[in-house]
C-alpha cells in the first residue's frame, strides 16, 4: 500500500517528464522560425550576387600583428598602414575603373599597336550613398567570361558605416573578327577565299563569333551564311572523315612502334571523334578518326 508522500513524488516526476518535450518542441519551433526568417532576408541578395567576384579593399596589414621592433618604429608602422578613406562618386568611379581594366587586360590582352583591346566606361553613382566615407570597400564584379557590353558592379562598404549599391558600366572590346566574303551554303568546306576580317566592337557581337582562320578554314558549313554576316562557331563542324561501311586504314602507335592493317567502319565520324573499326578477324576496335578514311589507336 502506497502512502500519500509516495504517491505524490509520483505525480510529481510524471508532470516533470511531460513537461520537458514541451519545452524542447517549442525551443525546436522557434528556432526554425528564427532560421526561416534569416534564409528570407539573406537568399535576396545571395540570388543578386550569384555568378559574381568579390575584390575586398581592406586595410591594409592594420589588425595584423606586428613583428619584434621598437615602440617608436611600430607606431609609425601602424600609422603607415593606416587605410585610405574612399569617398565621393569620382573616388568610388576609379576603383570600379581600375579593377574591371585589370581584369580586362589580363584576359584580352593588347592589340598590334599595344594599346589595350578593352575600354571602360562607368556609369553614375548614386550621390547620396557615394559621399558617405568608407574605410574598407568591397567589389563584386561579374564572372571573366560576361564582362562584355553593358554589366552591373555591386559596391559595399563595410566600414565605418555599412551600405550598398549596384554601379552601371560600359566594356567595349576591339578586335578582329570574320564574316562572310559572299553567300556561302550549307555543308560548303571553308577556305581563305571565303573570310574577310572585320575590325569592330566585339562586345555588340555574339561570343561565339570566329576571330581566328584557323578556327574556320577546314571546316564544313551546317547552315547558310549571308554575305558580310559574321561567322559563328555553331554554325561549323568538323569534315567527317570516315563513313559508315567504309574501308578504312587502321594504325596502331605506341613507345616506338606503329602497326598498320585495313578494317571496316561501323559508324560515321568526323575528325577528332571515336570511330569503331571491324578487323580482318572479327574483333571490334575503338580508335580516333584522324584524317580521311585513318583510324588511329594509341598504346
Amino acid at each position: 500500500m502506497s502512502t500519500p508522500f509516495a504517491r505524490s513524488t509520483h505525480r510529481s516526476t510524471r508532470s516533470a517528464a511531460t513537461a520537458m518535450p514541451v519545452a524542447a518542441r517549442q525551443r525546436k519551433l522557434l528556432l526554425i522560425l528564427a532560421l526561416g526568417l534569416l534564409a528570407s532576408v539573406v537568399h535576396p541578395i545571395l540570388a543578386h550576387a550569384q555568378g559574381m567576384m568579390r575584390v575586398g579593399y581592406a586595410p591594409a596589414a592594420a589588425n595584423m600583428p606586428l613583428p619584434a621592433q621598437t615602440a617608436q618604429t611600430a607606431r609609425t608602422a601602424q600609422a603607415a598602414a593606416q587605410p585610405t578613406t574612399i569617398q565621393g562618386p569620382n573616388a568610388i568611379q576609379m576603383q570600379i575603373q581600375q579593377q574591371l581594366q585589370s581584369q580586362l587586360d589580363i584576359l584580352g590582352g593588347t592589340n598590334e599597336a599595344g594599346a589595350p583591346r578593352a575600354s571602360v566606361e562607368v556609369g553614375p553613382v548614386d550621390a547620396r550613398i557615394a559621399n558617405q566615407p568608407c574605410d574598407q570597400i568591397d567589389l563584386m564584379l561579374p564572372a571573366a567570361n560576361r564582362l562584355r557590353g553593358r554589366i552591373q558592379v555591386g559596391v559595399r562598404c563595410r566600414s565605418p558605416h555599412a551600405w550598398a549599391a549596384w554601379v552601371p558600366a560600359t566594356i567595349q572590346i576591339t578586335g578582329t573578327y570574320y564574316v562572310a566574303s559572299h553567300q556561302l551554303p550549307p555543308g560548303k568546306t571553308l577556305d581563305m577565299g571565303d573570310l574577310e576580317a572585320r575590325s569592330g566592337d566585339l562586345s555588340m557581337l555574339p561570343p561565339s563569333v570566329v576571330q581566328q582562320p584557323a578556327d574556320v578554314v577546314g571546316r564544313v558549313l551546317v547552315t547558310s551564311v549571308a554575305a558580310n554576316q559574321p561567322l559563328r562557331a555553331e554554325s561549323l563542324r568538323l569534315p567527317i572523315a570516315v563513313q559508315s561501311g567504309q574501308t578504312v586504314k587502321l594504325v596502331a602507335e605506341g613507345g616506338g612502334f606503329q602497326v598498320t592493317s585495313d578494317g571496316r567502319a561501323l559508324n560515321q565520324a568526323a575528325v577528332g571523334q571515336v570511330a569503331q573499326v571491324r578487323t580482318a578477324n572479327g574483333n571490334v576496335i575503338s580508335g580516333i578518326a584522324q584524317s580521311a578514311g585513318v583510324v588511329v589507336i594509341q598504346f
